[in-house]
């Protein structure tokens, strides 16, 4: 099993990094790897990426979701891995996103890449990517504020609330 751990600045409240990390419908849209992303449920999405020339499917299931604080995952298919984000707030537009990856290596070339840091690299040029998609547009793109612990899910708005954009904000599917 490998690990990567990354963490970068985001000149941003924490509430603002965490709802736009949490709108994961719109990664395709500033991290050059992920192709595409389906919300099939609030815990459940299915994945598409690009990946050192393979197009790769997985899904995974969020195991904990606290707002403002972190997302969990572990995949149930396709490519293995399993990893959490935390945000920190550092000052009160100042937030630090603490990304960790384990993922498995399987085969010689996997091993090979984990060893030369190939993937620690991707992640970190994606963790620069949505820096700078945030801090560009200055607010999140929508807002979901429910948590997640394991099979429990609590969804404090049943209803779609206006988001600071001034546009519906659909609860998560």
């Amino acid at each position: 099993m490998a690990r990567t751990e990354h963490e970068i600045d985001v000149e941003l409240p924490v509430t603002t990094v965490y709802d736009q990390w949490t709108q994961f419908e719109q990664f395709p849209a500033f991290m050059k790897s992920i192709r595409d992303v389906q919300q099939l449920d609030p815990a459940t999405l299915h994945w598409r990426a690009r990946i050192f020339g393979r197009v790769l499917d997985w899904s995974a299931t969020i195991v904990r979701q606290d707002p403002d604080q972190c997302v969990s995952w572990v995949s149930t298919g396709g490519a293995p891995h399993a990893g959490s984000v935390a945000f920190i707030p550092l000052a009160p537009k100042c937030t630090r996103i603490a990304v960790l990856l384990d993922y498995p290596t399987r085969t010689l070339a996997e091993r090979s890449g984990a060893a030369l840091g190939i993937v620690s690299a991707a992640v970190r040029r994606e963790l620069k990517r949505f820096k700078r998609f945030v801090e560009r547009g200055g607010r999140a793109t929508g807002t979901w504020r429910g948590a997640i612990h394991g099979d429990h899910i609590t969804d404090p708005v049943a209803a779609p609330r206006r988001t600071d954009l001034g546009e519906r904000s659909h609860a998560r599917r």
